[in-house]
């Protein structure tokens, strides 16, 4: 009898998982249209959204991979759950791995595209020939606004990272010879973030994310004012320190090594007044921050655009285009210029409603210089720079 009974409850029990299943599709669904979430700070990216619904859209089945992609982010305990099922898997990964790196300090691990090296996790070079169509649009729509509004400086300053150089070989990836033999600039106006050899990298590299870290990006911010001309000497560091927490970043994520982490060390600054607020490392340093610890968080997330506005209108104004290494120096460069306005064009048309046109941008803003800040990726996408 008992066995009868179960055996008639089990048509009501897959109803009931099935019907759950289908509830938590359906807040999903609703958040996704009504509260979106924006950011999704366990990745540090921007939250997949909803593509509006076109007959074109559903045809080639662009709509239903952005509804795949902006359920995986807002059903509710989506990202709780990978987040539990990327920390059990990294704990398995780092046992295996801080077994065998001892036997073997020369290797390099592949894991899910990824190298690890010891403690630290490094991408593959980047190769530019599949993108050399896009690269050298994007130059030339550079070259044809600086042929166009002549009153304009512009200036190029190129990261260098692990994505052109092989540290396994030592060869590099002439992408800063190749951009500055694209773009229409005098040598005096180009220099990069240059790195000698691995040590240097490590120095001045986060060990688990991508970005440079406090000692990498406060020698590219000075740097930048030699390139720029600046005639102010650069900030002082107040002090330097490690913060609450550790980082798991960019590399450590992708690998899924999300148990793999680092001290996050960072110089405090006091900035002048700069008229906007973007990032919160007062926050972080006060120990008051309420969001996850991360390079976005801390310095500032990828906007499309932000400005700044010291209030000295004796200092000119400047434009950077950027990618995210910019963030950790955005509000140093703001702090010798009028106004400083910062656009990363991955992003500004989604944000901005509109697209990106340079000249247009700078004449109405009345900029006066023009900084490329960028790694290869500023690039290589499919951005509109037409006046």
């Amino acid at each position: 009898m008992q066995t009868k009974q179960n055996t008639a409850l089990l048509p009501l029990c897959r109803l009931a998982f099935v019907l759950g299943i289908l509830l938590v599709l359906l807040l999903g669904l609703g958040k996704t249209l009504l509260r979106p979430m924006e950011i999704n700070f366990y990745e540090n990216r921007p939250a997949e959204q909803l593509a509006p619904l076109t007959a074109a859209g559903f045809l080639d089945g662009s709509f239903q991979d952005s509804l795949e992609s902006a359920l995986s982010d807002q059903v509710p305990g989506a990202i709780m759950l990978k987040e539990k099922y990327n920390d059990l898997n990294s704990s398995l990964l780092l046992a295996v791995l801080r077994r065998e790196t001892p036997r073997h300090p020369e290797l390099f691990y592949r894991i899910n595209g990824v190298l690890i090296h010891g403690d630290r996790a490094l991408w593959d070079p980047f190769d530019p020939e599949p993108l050399m169509p896009q690269i050298q649009a994007t130059a030339a729509g550079f070259n044809r606004v600086m042929a166009e509004n002549p009153q304009l400086e512009f200036f190029f300053y190129f990261v260098e990272s692990d994505a052109v150089i092989n540290f396994r070989t030592g060869e590099r990836t002439p992408f800063y010879e190749l951009l500055c033999s694209l773009l229409e600039l005098p040598p005096e106006r180009c220099a990069r973030f240059e790195l000698k050899d691995y040590d240097q990298f490590c120095s001045q590299f986060f060990k688990t994310d991508h970005h440079w870290n406090h000692i990498g990006s406060y020698r590219g911010y000075r740097e930048i004012l030699d390139l720029l001309r600046c005639p102010e000497p650069p900030l002082t560091p107040l002090e330097e320190r490690s913060l609450e927490g550790e980082l798991c970043g960019s590399k450590a994520t992708q690998a899924g090594l999300t148990e793999m982490r680092e001290p996050f060390t960072a110089y405090r600054f006091a900035y002048p007044p700069l008229g906007t607020v973007y990032g919160h490392e007062d926050a972080f340093f006060a120990g008051e921050a309420e969001l996850p610890l991360s390079y976005g968080t801390f310095y500032g997330l990828d906007d499309g655009l932000v400005a700044f506005d010291t209030g000295r209108e004796d200092r000119p104004n400047l434009l950077i285009i950027g990618d995210s290494y910019d963030n950790a120096v955005l509000k140093l460069i703001a702090s010798h210029y009028h106004r400083c306005y910062c656009a990363d064009l991955r992003n500004y048309e989604r944000e901005q409603g509109e697209a990106f046109h340079l000249g247009a941008f700078c004449r109405e803003h009345e900029v006066d210089q023009v900084l490329i800040l960028a790694s290869q990726v500023v690039f290589c996408g499919d951005y509109i720079l037409e006046d």
